[in-house]
């Protein structure tokens, strides 16, 4: 899972990655049992 693409909101905005995308993301990752280490 990545923090950020371009480093500022604005910046992901113009590429389409927004808060709720990066959040559906992390959620999926968590149910695949593929979340970074301690982020349970």
């Amino acid at each position: 899972m990545f923090q950020s693409i371009a480093g500022t909101e604005g910046a992901n905005s113009a590429f389409g990655v927004s808060i709720s995308l990066l959040e559906e993301a992390n959620a999926a990752a968590r149910e695949l049992g593929r979340a970074p280490s301690g982020t349970t």
